[in-house]
């Protein structure tokens, strides 16, 4: 029996720790179980985005240099923690039982972000401020994910052996970077689930926090 995966949305409000680590590592991320051809492309995407959209203030700050963006270099200005712990303080993950999901084998968390495609719940990231455009631009991150992310999420549940994929990404996600996500992993030979999260933002962050603690509570219990 494989993991059920969750794909969820990223957090725009970032966690910043005092004890963040200074140097990036693959153990825990996507690229553990994506084949070498799609890791490649995956941060060679994730270089794109960070050398052409600026955050929200205007400024390339996520092109500082680091191997989780495909450099082959790391800047000591770029610190990084787990991706469940940088996003803990969004409101749809607040009061999670993160370090219980952490270490469950049973249960897998894949966030979708702008800059990052998709990062594993125990993938360091660095702490970034691209969002979705929130006017129509002439050029944003989807331009430059295209159907990847579709792409890469189907090949990582498969790699993982994933009995089904919870489909818990937003609205504005899925027509951002997930149209034809349950096509493409049925298409794998993967059970989808699509739930339903409701219109309002608040409706959202409730039913997908509270789906995520069910989740945890039926397959990470000891």
């Amino acid at each position: 029996m494989g993991p059920v995966l969750l794909v969820v949305d990223y957090s725009s409000r970032k966690f910043r720790s005092v004890n963040e680590l200074r140097s990036w590592s693959r153990r825990g991320s996507v690229l553990e179980y994506l084949g070498e051809r799609m890791g490649e492309e995956l941060l060679s995407r994730r270089r794109r985005v960070a050398e052409s959209i600026p955050d929200r203030r205007g400024y390339l700050h996520s092109s500082v240099p680091g191997p989780d963006l495909g450099f082959d270099t790391q800047s000591r200005a770029v610190t990084y923690l787990p991706a469940y712990m940088r996003y803990r303080e969004g409101r749809m993950y607040r009061g999670l039982p993160w370090p219980v999901i952490a270490g469950c084998r049973d249960l897998d968390v894949v966030f979708v972000s702008p800059l990052y495609g998709i990062a594993r719940h125990l993938e360091l990231i660095r702490c970034y401020d691209i969002a979705l455009p929130t006017a129509r631009r002439a050029f944003g991150p989807g331009d430059v994910w295209g159907d990847f992310i579709v792409k890469a999420v189907a090949s990582y549940a498969v790699s993982r052996g994933a009995d089904v994929v919870y489909d818990l990404a937003s609205e504005k996600l899925r027509r951002a970077f997930l149209a034809g996500l349950r096509r493409t992993v049925m298409g794998r030979g993967v059970k989808y689930v699509r739930e339903r999260l409701g219109s309002s933002f608040s409706e959202v962050s409730v039913n997908i926090r509270s789906k995520i603690a069910y989740l945890a509570r039926r397959y990470c219990s000891a």
